[in-house]
């Protein structure tokens, strides 16, 4: 998004690399460690700024009411039983609830379903739960802004 002209900020609740635990293989572990110190690199050179607190709910609503796009991590579990790690995009909020879209389609679900992660209002305490993954409680987002926004880089 960076290379596309796009303001960008990373928050996280603690520096990577992520997921490590989650991969049993030694030869996995490497690999995910190189590919997580490539994006780090990039990003640095794109001038995305990086934020080793997660994103607090105010600091949403404000994102959000500027204009930006949140990609957020969350855990599929509270949603599907799944416990996987799983990205949504947050694009509103009103007085208690944030309204995600969830691209995850499931190809027995189509067509009929096929709009059923559209537009999901999810209540602030909800969205809390949602956004915490694995034993450790990691959390992640990305505020996605367009580059003309009078915002400056706070991360």
């Amino acid at each position: 998004m960076a290379r596309r002209g796009f303001r960008v900020a990373v928050h996280r609740s603690e520096p990577g690399p992520h997921f490590l635990d989650s991969v049993r293989s030694d030869a996995k572990r490497a690999v995910m460690m190189l590919v997580q110190a490539d994006y780090a690199r990039a990003a640095e050179e794109l001038g995305v700024a990086v934020s080793d607190t997660a994103l607090g709910r105010q600091e949403l609503i404000e994102a959000l009411d500027r204009g930006a796009v949140a990609v957020v991590l969350l855990s599929h579990y509270r949603l599907t039983g799944t416990a996987v790690p799983h990205w949504v995009t947050v694009y509103g909020h009103d007085d208690d609830r944030f309204y995600i879209h969830d691209p995850w389609i499931e190809l027995k679900e189509l067509p009929e379903d096929i709009f059923h992660g559209a537009a999901l209002p999810i209540p602030f305490d909800e969205y809390d739960r949602l956004t915490r993954y694995g034993r450790n409680n990691f959390r992640a987002a990305l505020i996605v802004e367009a580059a003309g926004s009078e915002h400056q880089k706070k991360a």
